[in-house]
């Protein structure tokens, strides 16, 4: 792959189905909060300072109001 071509980034887009077939979900034992079933982490206090020390590469990001998964911390 050329430099110009590894660059640009690739949008995966699955219904929510089948990212939970492809995907396992994980509650972390140090989330403060109860969202989405336990296998999220909220945006502020102690949840924030939990994301913010994880790999980037293993966090998925709700987004929107027709609830986009997106890669990474938005």
């Amino acid at each position: 792959m050329d430099q110009a071509n590894s660059d640009q980034l690739t949008t995966l887009l699955l219904h929510e189905d089948a990212f939970y077939s492809f995907f396992r979900t994980y509650g972390h034992p140090q989330a403060s909060c109860d969202v989405w079933g336990g296998m999220g982490l909220e945006t502020y206090g102690a949840d924030l300072a939990l994301v913010k020390s994880l790999p980037v590469s293993h966090l998925w990001t709700v987004v929107g109001g027709d609830q986009w998964i997106l890669t990474g911390i938005h």
